[in-house]
This record gives structure tokens, C-alpha cells and sequence, in this order.
């Protein structure tokens, strides 16, 4: 009759309410947005994804010559292979503040060049700020490498930054001066090497 008609209808429409909202039916999924390469690439660990060495330089505006010939000696490092990033007080941009901002980049940096001359070692900034912290993260021992790099000749007696291994190796006790070298292209080329050497030892 006309109730059992409608207490079938009932039910069967009662079991697929239930099935649709059981706690244990399957529910639609939305699909999954692609995921940003760059995201992927930042959260790689080191040992899948090469760590890019933050290169410090600091030297005198005297030298200017000097750090721009050595930072296109590095450029396989920097441009080509990008195993390096290179940052000097140039790249400070319109509306930054000098000391603020070369000590944020000194106290990120892996590596610092110490373009050691004549100006270098006779500027009172260079010596109380930017070797200040250098020596307070030596202090701390974080693991700043710090290269001496031998621009031009002057007197490096009692310099502390002495007891580092140079980007010149040293002949017959003489220091090989970038500005009294007679093939600087070598020069450079020997001290990119040893800069590789430290970015690999530091891996």
C-alpha cells in the first residue's frame, strides 16, 4: 500500500545520507596546487642544494682598481657557477646607511678579503669598525674565514690579521704585492685559487 511505499522510499533515502556522511566515507579531495620550484629549491638541505659563499671585501677606496680586477678574476665563482656572492661598500644603494649596512654585510659574510696596502691599514674605519668586527666574530669563533689578501706593500708587522694564510703564497719570504707583480693576471688567478680552496674546505 501507500505507507509501505513511502517508508521504502524513506529508507533508502536515509541509507544514502548516511553513507554520504558517514565519518569514514571517502570525501573529495581538491587537487593540490603546483608547488613553487623556488620554495622547493629553499627548503633542500645543503648536502643536495650548494650553500652560496657570501664574499666580503674590505679594502680602500685607494684600491679601488685593484677589487675590481680581483672580482672579475672571480667570476667563474660568482657569475658562471654562482658558488659565490660578492658584496663591497659600491653596492650600497640611494637611501641605505653606510655603517649599518657594511656591518650587517660584514657579519653575513663567509668569506672576508682584507686588501691590505698603504690606505688600509692607515684608515681609522677600516680598523676600528670593519676589522672590529671581524675580530668579534674571530672571538666567537663562527666560522668566518678570512683571507689577507696582498695589494699593495707596506709595513704588516705586528698586524694580527697576519696569522692567516694570504691568497698569495709567499716566495723566498717575499710577499708577491698584487701592484709589483709583473703578470697580475697570474697573480689574480693564483689567488682565486686559493679562494676555491677555502670555499671547498668549508663544504
Amino acid at each position: 500500500d501507500w505507507l509501505t511505499d513511502l517508508l521504502k522510499t524513506f529508507a533508502y533515502q536515509n541509507a544514502d545520507w548516511q553513507e554520504i556522511t558517514a565519518p569514514n566515507a571517502p570525501q573529495p579531495v581538491a587537487p593540490r596546487p603546483e608547488p613553487d620550484k623556488q620554495d622547493v629549491l629553499d627548503k633542500l638541505p645543503d648536502v643536495v642544494q650548494p650553500k652560496i659563499r657570501k664574499v666580503f671585501f674590505s679594502y680602500s677606496h685607494q684600491d679601488e682598481v685593484y677589487r675590481d680586477e680581483l672580482a672579475k678574476a672571480l667570476a667563474m665563482l660568482h657569475k658562471r657557477t654562482k658558488q659565490i656572492s660578492i658584496w663591497h661598500d659600491r653596492e650600497i644603494v640611494a637611501g641605505e646607511e653606510w655603517s649599518p649596512t657594511i656591518e650587517k654585510e660584514l657579519r653575513e659574510a663567509h668569506i672576508v678579503l682584507l686588501m691590505i696596502s698603504i690606505d688600509f691599514l692607515n684608515s681609522d674605519y677600516i680598523w676600528e669598525r670593519e676589522l672590529g668586527v671581524v675580530r668579534e666574530r674571530l672571538e666567537k669563533q663562527d666560522g668566518i674565514r678570512v683571507i689577507p689578501i696582498f695589494t699593495r706593500p707596506c709595513d704588516t708587522k705586528e698586524f694580527d690579521m697576519m696569522r692567516f694564510q694570504g691568497g698569495q703564497r709567499d716566495h723566498q719570504s717575499q710577499l708577491p704585492w698584487i701592484s709589483a707583480s709583473p703578470d697580475r693576471d697570474q697573480t689574480y688567478t693564483d689567488i682565486v685559487g686559493e679562494i676555491r680552496k677555502a670555499i671547498e674546505s668549508m663544504r
